[in-house]
């Protein structure tokens, strides 16, 4: 998935978590067996974004230097 996924739904509610590490949660998630959009950096934040069982869009965010747009390498799978 790239991260044009994250923006792929459209209605509900959606809740934006700022947090310490974004790339963690991501990984910790995906560890579990649950689908999580891939990394990626917008307004010098790292952002994942997952859907709750009950349908909610969750993204988390965390402050990062890299370069804007950059997206986590596919090595990190």
């Amino acid at each position: 998935m790239d991260a044009r996924w994250a923006f792929a739904f459209s209605a509900g509610v959606t809740t934006y978590f700022v947090c310490e590490n974004a790339l963690a949660i991501w990984r910790e998630v995906t560890a579990r067996g649950i689908e999580a959009g891939r990394p990626f950096v917008g307004n010098a934040m790292w952002v994942t974004h997952l859907k709750d069982p009950d349908g909610y869009n969750l993204f988390f965010e965390s402050p990062t230097d890299a370069p804007e747009e950059t997206v986590l390498p596919e090595l990190e799978d």
